[in-house]
């Protein structure tokens, strides 16, 4: 009973997200202008929930410094929404999202390449749903796109690769700020985007 209105809120704010990024991508056709204004409003919102949730005694920590895998992590983070905003720029967002919905199938094989992670074969069987319905609900002529695949695939990338980042984070610098606390880690993640972004 907890989780089903936080799974409607997650996906009525992704649907509205989905639907104000393609508008205003048709509008302005700036991919940069919207991941900025998205990082803006990221950012403004962890701020705002981390004075909320310490009654004003904490002040916002700033991003912190020195920790490569951070600064890695947000490039991914940065470089994954620049992609996906690019890709509906180029295609309908019912085919970009359909294709990010194998994001599984590329955060497996960079776990397996970069972590040395190795799932069961249980798992990987699980994937092969992912594959065939991904293929058969972006086989349409008058929906396909080869600029919109190839940009929705390099988004999964992206995002796989701030997924595998933040468990190396979490290993690698388990007592830093971002590494202990989820909320820190996307308000850091999105600020030091807008700093890429707004560079």
């Amino acid at each position: 009973l907890r989780l089903a209105p936080l799974i409607l809120c997650w996906y009525s704010t992704s649907t509205l997200s989905v639907v104000t990024s393609k508008f205003l991508l048709t509008e302005t056709g700036s991919p940069i202008s919207l991941a900025a204004l998205q990082f803006f409003g990221a950012t403004l919102g962890c701020r705002c929930s981390k004075w909320l949730f310490s009654s004003g005694k904490q002040a916002p920590s700033r991003p912190t410094r020195g920790n490569p895998v951070l600064y890695l992590l947000a490039f991914c983070y940065t470089l994954g929404f620049l992609l996906t905003n690019a890709a509906f720029s180029a295609a309908t967002a019912s085919f970009v999202e359909t294709l990010k919905s194998a994001e599984p199938l590329s955060t497996v094989a960079l776990a397996a390449l970069l972590l040395g992670e190795r799932e069961r074969c249980w798992a990987y069987v699980a994937l092969a749903p992912i594959v065939a319905g991904v293929a058969m609900a972006s086989y349409s002529p008058s929906n396909f796109s080869v600029t919109g695949m190839l940009l929705s695939l390099a988004s999964n990338v992206s995002f796989s690769g701030r997924a595998v980042l933040t468990r190396r984070l979490k290993s690698s610098y388990p007592n830093s700020e971002a590494a202990r606390s989820d909320l820190s880690l996307f308000g850091t993640v999105s600020a030091l985007g807008l700093s890429l972004l707004l560079c």
